[in-house]
C-alpha cells in the first residue's frame, strides 16, 4: 500500500508542474498557474507524509504549506501590503497603551 501512495504522490507532483504550465499556456494569469501548482504540490506533500513518518517528511510538508500560504497571501494582497499578523500586533499594542 505504501508503494501505491508513494507513486501517487510522485504522480501528483508531476501533474502539479504540467497543470501549472498548462494553465499559463491557456492564457490565464501566471498567478493562477502558480496557485494550481502550489495546491497540487501541497497534495503531493501530504500524500508523501502519509507514507513516510520521519521528521524530514514532516518538515518538508510544513515548508510546502508555509511557502504556499505566503505566496498566496502575497499574490492576493499585493507586494506592498503588510502581513495580517503585523497589523494585529499594532492594534493590540495600541489597546494596551
Amino acid at each position: 500500500m505504501d508503494e501505491v501512495i508513494g507513486s501517487g504522490a510522485t504522480l501528483v507532483a508531476g501533474c502539479a508542474v504540467a497543470l501549472g504550465v498548462l494553465v499559463v499556456a491557456l492564457g490565464l494569469p501566471p498567478r493562477a498557474g502558480l496557485h494550481v501548482f502550489l495546491d497540487l504540490l501541497l497534495a503531493a506533500g501530504l500524500l508523501a507524509l502519509a507514507v513516510a513518518d520521519t521528521w524530514a517528511a514532516i518538515a518538508t510538508a510544513a515548508t510546502v504549506v508555509a511557502v504556499r500560504k505566503v505566496v498566496a497571501w502575497r499574490l492576493q494582497a499585493g507586494s506592498s501590503a503588510l502581513p495580517p499578523w503585523i497589523g494585529t500586533r499594532r492594534k493590540a499594542r495600541q489597546i494596551v497603551q
